[in-house]
């Protein structure tokens, strides 16, 4: 996990991990086990907090 995550909840974890893999890679192209692996995380706990990644992807727009 990045040293930047350790200190944040899963859900932010998530949240921070998805924003920085979209941004690099957009969003089609990167999986919810990308974002599980970078935030430290559950596959299943992306599920439990957005849904979906288009639920992952609207919580990222409700944040800003």
């Amino acid at each position: 996990m990045d040293a930047a995550l350790e200190n944040r909840t899963t859900r932010d974890a998530i949240l921070e991990a998805a924003e920085a893999l979209f941004s690099e890679h957009g969003f089609k192209a990167v999986t919810i086990r990308e974002i599980a692996r970078r935030a430290g995380a559950n596959v299943a706990s992306i599920s439990y907090y957005f849904q979906s990644k288009e639920g992952l992807l609207r919580a990222i727009y409700e944040e800003h």
